[in-house]
């Protein structure tokens, strides 16, 4: 939600053009994503569209349900063309934070400041993660002696 995954093989318009093909799909899409990183994409978001209304509302539901530990997917893809900046790279604010134009461009300029932001960010968590997934039944508890 609100991301795109890494750009680990092929280039940015390779990925810019395979963005565009689910660009032709139905606004109720469905997106379900591999891993929950909602939280720290929309953070990410709203750094490069600070003004977006649509980036703040999305921030503050997802903050609301990651304290009750309740998922954020699925998605849509009509949502996260109003907030996911990965697929925004056409809009007028997303380019200024870019400093590029060329949809493609500012797709690979988007990738190496989600890495940066990524890198400042605070360290993860791991233990919450893993207490969480007991809590679900997703692991075993150690047995009590």
């Amino acid at each position: 939600v609100a991301g795109c995954g890494s750009c680990l093989e092929g280039s940015a318009q390779q990925m810019y053009q395979s963005l565009a093909e689910l660009d032709t799909l139905p606004p109720e899409t469905k997106v379900f994503c591999g891993h929950e990183h909602t939280l720290s994409n929309l953070e990410f978001a709203q750094k490069v569209e600070p003004c977006n209304d649509h980036v703040r509302a999305k921030l503050s539901w997802a903050k609301k349900r990651d304290e009750d530990d309740v998922p954020t997917v699925p998605s849509t893809l009509g949502e996260e063309r109003l907030y996911n900046p990965f697929l925004r790279v056409a809009e007028e604010p997303v380019r200024k934070f870019t400093g590029k134009a060329v949809p493609a461009d500012v797709l690979e300029a988007l990738y190496k400041e989600r890495a940066r932001f990524e890198q400042a960010g605070e360290p993860r968590q791991p233990q919450a993660r893993a207490l969480l997934a007991l809590q679900w039944g997703l692991l075993s508890a150690a047995p009590q002696e």
